[in-house]
C-alpha cells in the first residue's frame, strides 16, 4: 500500500469539500440561507414528501444538525411538515412555492462547478473514479 498516494488522495478531498463548502455557503447566502439550510430546502423539493431519515441519509447530515436547520425553514414557513393523521410518528416533509424564492437544484450545481467549463475534463471518469471511492470507503 502506498501511503503517499492515499495521504495525497485525502488531502485532496479535504480540499474539495472545502471549496464545496464556500462555494455553497455563497450561494446560500444569496438567498437567505446557511448552507445546511439550502441542502435541505434543495433536496425536499428535489424529492417531496420526504421524510428527516431518508434526508439525512441522502445528505449524510446527522440529524441534530438537520432536525436544527428543518425547524428553521419550517418556522419560516418555507418547508410545511405534514403529520400522517392515521400514525402520528410519519411525517412528510415537502416545500412551499414562493415567488421570491426561486432557487434550483440545477442553477446551484452549475455555480457550484463554475470552473467546469474552463478546464477540460472527463466527467464520465470523475464519476468512475468517484464510484471506485466509494466503494473503497464503504
Amino acid at each position: 500500500m502506498d501511503y503517499l498516494k492515499i495521504d495525497n488522495i485525502y488531502t485532496k478531498l479535504l480540499k474539495i469539500q472545502n471549496i464545496l463548502n464556500e462555494n455553497l455557503a455563497i450561494i446560500a447566502k444569496m438567498y437567505g440561507f446557511n448552507s445546511t439550510e439550502l441542502m435541505i430546502f434543495l433536496d425536499i423539493k428535489t424529492h417531496p414528501n420526504t421524510d428527516l431519515n431518508t434526508l439525512c441519509d441522502r445528505l449524510g447530515l446527522k440529524k441534530s444538525a438537520a432536525s436544527k436547520a428543518l425547524n428553521k425553514l419550517i418556522l419560516d414557513k418555507i418547508i410545511v411538515k405534514d403529520v400522517d393523521p392515521i400514525d402520528h410518528r410519519k411525517v412528510s416533509l415537502r416545500h412551499v412555492e414562493l415567488p421570491d424564492q426561486n432557487v434550483c437544484k440545477e442553477e446551484t450545481l452549475l455555480t457550484t462547478f463554475k470552473g467546469i467549463t474552463e478546464h477540460e475534463c472527463s466527467l464520465d471518469k470523475i464519476n468512475e473514479s468517484l464510484d471506485d471511492l466509494i466503494k473503497i470507503l464503504k
